[in-house]
């Protein structure tokens, strides 16, 4: 809806940067927080901070050009465009989980307790970076009739991928779509407030949190991909590939959670 927040001669602020920026300063101080439910070092929070951030923007985004291979070919410069969308989450988890796992190593902190406080803070992060997507209009829905269906404006990624596929003509106004970005924003802010719940409760062995996570986010993200209309990859046996990662994250985590699930009866009593 709006991509750029404020443009002065050459310098732009753009909107996806922005919230971007944005969930870097209060996943910092969000995971200050949640580390004491753990009891990890303050010292080790912005070893682990600094690199997870790193480390998750770089699998992010290489998960995205693996997935647009062919458009990426055609204009190779667009890889390095960060302030145009193109980071996908999956990507940067998987990214973020591997330094967490080294650093941890490193510093002989638990791995699985520095797992437990960043899973609330992962998954805010990702609901607040989602209003930076509704912002430039990435990551659209499919088109729908349905009184909850959202215009984008002419211009942008949702009117030139109708055009493009011969839906509307160029002088049109986009048909209306899912707004995939807002469901995502409620939908995994709730997962975060969730997580928050169980972590500071203290009954929960470590992991515990991190893998009802991995559960709750790979069930969401697998269902809210059926709804997506931007391009997802190739489908592999009828999946995408985000949807492969988030189905592999769900099963793992339901896993871990059937070994300990006597947890869940105790913290619910």
């Amino acid at each position: 809806m709006y991509p750029e927040i404020l443009s002065i001669g050459p310098f732009t602020v753009h909107s996806y940067g922005f919230i971007m920026a944005v969930v870097v300063v209060v996943g910092y101080y969000f995971l200050i927080k949640t580390s004491r439910y753990r009891d990890i070092p303050e010292g080790f929070i912005n070893y682990l901070f600094t690199g997870a951030v790193i480390w998750g923007v770089i699998g992010a985004r290489i998960f995205y050009i693996l997935i647009s291979f062919e458009s990426i070919i055609n204009r190779p410069m667009q890889a390095f465009a960060l302030w145009d969308g193109g980071l996908v989450f999956s990507g940067g988890l998987l990214g973020g989980v591997g330094w967490a796992a080294y650093a941890s190593k490193k510093r002989k902190v638990k791995f699985l307790d520095a797992a437990d406080a960043a899973a609330p803070v992962l998954a805010l992060g990702y609901a607040i970076q989602r209003i930076g997507c509704f912002l430039g209009g990435h990551c659209y829905g499919r088109i729908t009739a349905s009184p909850i269906g959202v215009v984008f404006p002419r211009g942008g990624h949702v009117h030139l991928d109708q055009v493009k596929r011969g839906l509307i003509d160029i002088s049109q106004s986009p048909l209306p779509v899912h707004p995939t970005q807002l469901y995502s924003v409620f939908g995994v802010g709730l997962i975060s407030f969730v997580l928050y719940r169980f972590l500071k409760a203290r009954r929960m062995k470590s992991g515990s949190v991190f893998a009802l996570y991995l559960a709750l986010y790979g069930a969401f993200r697998f269902g809210v991909e059926f709804l997506r209309g931007d391009f997802r990859g190739v489908h592999i046996l009828f999946f995408t590939p985000t949807q492969w990662v988030a189905a592999v994250s769900f099963a793992a985590g339901v896993f871990i959670l059937y070994k300990r699930r006597s947890q869940f009866k105790s913290f619910i009593k």
